[in-house]
């Protein structure tokens, strides 16, 4: 399932639901059932290799600014339905990158892909 909103675009094997909406931002929720999460960055630092992976992770939950001025969302790592149950959070600048969140044999690629010149 694929999602392109205010200016946000992410790419998913797996299901993308509406959590929660109103007039300044909507949430959105994928369940991955218990998977192992590898998070893949471009331009990740050199010192970090190239991934960070999390177990267990139940759903990811995507808040994301409806306002034209604001490409700011979180992205939240949850073990269950819970924010108070995030293994991580961070915040990223939508306007310039895609999100891809794909099943791999073993566990979930999730990538935050910059767009390349020209785009």
């Amino acid at each position: 399932m694929d999602l392109e909103q205010y200016g946000f675009k992410l790419l998913s094997d797996f299901d993308i639901r509406i959590l929660r909406e109103d007039e300044v931002d909507i949430d959105l929720i994928i369940s991955l059932d218990y998977r192992t999460l590898e998070l893949y960055f471009d331009d990740i630092p050199i010192y970090f290799g190239n991934r960070i992976q999390c177990s267990m992770i139940k759903n990811i939950v995507i808040r994301l600014s409806k306002l034209n001025n604001n490409s700011l969302c979180t992205v939240h790592f949850l073990r269950n339905i819970d924010l108070h149950s995030s293994v991580i959070n961070f915040e990223v600048d939508y306007k310039c990158i895609r999100m891809e969140i794909m099943d791999s044999e073993h566990s979930v690629e999730f990538r935050i892909i910059k767009y390349k010149l020209g785009r």
